[in-house]
């Protein structure tokens, strides 16, 4: 976790010294960077360094911790990182590889995981992921007691390569029936069901968290016009009166009292760009022999972020929880895996118990990965072998 200087040549020019240098990188790159350290050549001071980027790694020095950072091409999309967890006495977590801007899924062995608002703490079958933040790799935080330590934890997502997504993230949070955080307009509006409008247009929703006094509870989606039962919410993208994303709980669980908290994190939808051409609300797919095929009426049905996170939208009590690509499914009739995903269309088997008229209304950006726009270069991972890249010349000014 070392970098090498080599072959010094230093100039003058005004009152600065200019240091030339080859620089080599180690075998276990640190996420943040590496350390740049002067010792040892004839500059005691870094006032500007220029780096030229070399077998497609680009560098950004941190001037502010004097560490270089190392980038480059990144995928868009994880399918399935299985991270390493801490375990710990009340709560396990983990760290992704990359810096997150949507979570699709969260696998644990036969089980899909719900997330909830990462200000808050998870409760069983639940995972609280950190905001999303440019550069920052998300944590994820397990009830300890659910013993994922000693599981096998698949986490699917969109990463902050696919920028468009990062850029259009919002966070809302309502506190007692009025808005703390989110759009200006979102508004409370008792009824049966209860509604929430966010005050714009969305194209996915990472997560909908009900705090009920102090207890937490994360709601399961459901389509549009469906008659949630309690932690449940029906989602409606483009609401036909306020046309806007409006959030519908059940009444009776009334989460505008005093001591109630909703949070709910989305991707909203642009007024223009690949995110708002290649949306698709509500595919209407009907299982047969318990497999859902898409089929978005355009070229390609390969979903690629999905509308509702951990799952697909289905009927009232009929939310269809998202497990690993190989989970065991048996006869659960709520749960289903991805059995053809990326491509060009996707199938989900879902347990044999369900029944072929129920039907399952996933809401999904579309789209093969390579049609994605512009993707950015992301930093490389935390312990990376750059040992390859050597010779890296920089320009040093300074004192």
């Amino acid at each position: 976790m070392t970098l090498t200087l080599s072959n010094e040549e230093i100039t003058v020019f005004g009152n600065k010294r200019i240091g030339l240098y080859d620089i080599a990188f180690d075998s276990s790159y640190p996420y943040g960077g590496e350390t740049f350290d002067l010792n040892g050549t004839r500059l005691t001071d870094v006032e500007k360094i220029i780096l030229s980027p070399v077998q497609g790694y680009d560098f950004e020095y941190d001037y502010t911790n004097d560490k270089i950072k190392v980038f480059k091409p990144a995928p868009p999309i994880v399918i399935e990182e299985i991270p390493t967890i801490t375990a710990g006495t009340i709560y396990d977590t983990t760290t992704l590889k990359y810096p997150h801007a949507y979570i699709i899924y969260v696998g644990v062995d036969n089980l899909g995981y719900l997330v909830i608002d990462g200000a808050l703490n998870p409760v069983t079958n639940s995972v609280a992921v950190t905001d999303a933040e440019w550069g920052v790799r998300p944590t994820l935080t397990f009830l300890a007691t659910d013993a994922v330590d000693g599981k096998t934890v698949r986490v699917a997502y969109i990463t902050q390569a696919w920028k468009e997504v990062f850029d259009n993230i919002v966070r809302a949070v309502m506190a007692a029936g009025v808005r703390i955080a989110g759009h200006a307009d979102l508004v409370f509006t008792a009824g049966t069901p209860d509604t929430v409008d966010v005050g714009e247009l969305a194209v996915a929703v990472q997560n909908v968290t009900w705090v009920d006094n102090t207890t937490v509870k994360p709601c399961k989606a459901l389509y549009l016009g469906e008659d949630p039962a309690t932690t449940e919410v029906a989602i409606d993208f483009s609401n036909a009166t306020s046309s806007e994303l409006r959030l519908s709980f059940k009444e009776e669980d009334t989460v505008d009292t005093a001591l109630d908290e909703v949070y709910c994190t989305y991707i909203k939808k642009p007024a223009s760009g690949f995110l708002a051409d290649r949306f698709i609300e509500e595919d209407d797919l009907t299982p047969a022999t318990d497999i859902i095929t898409t089929f978005s009426g355009v070229a390609s049905s390969n979903m690629l972020l999905f509308g509702a996170c951990g799952g697909l939208p289905g009927a009232t009590t009929k939310f269809m929880n998202l497990v690993r690509i190989g989970a065991t499914l048996g006869v659960t009739t709520t749960i289903g895996k991805l059995t053809k995903w990326p491509g060009e269309t996707n199938t989900v088997t879902l347990g044999s118990d369900h029944a072929d008229t129920d039907h399952i209304k996933p809401s999904y950006v579309v789209g093969d990965i390579s049609e994605i726009p512009g993707i950015v270069s992301l930093e490389c991972p935390d312990t990376e072998n750059l040992s390859h890249l050597t010779g890296v010349r920089a320009i040093v000014i300074g004192r």
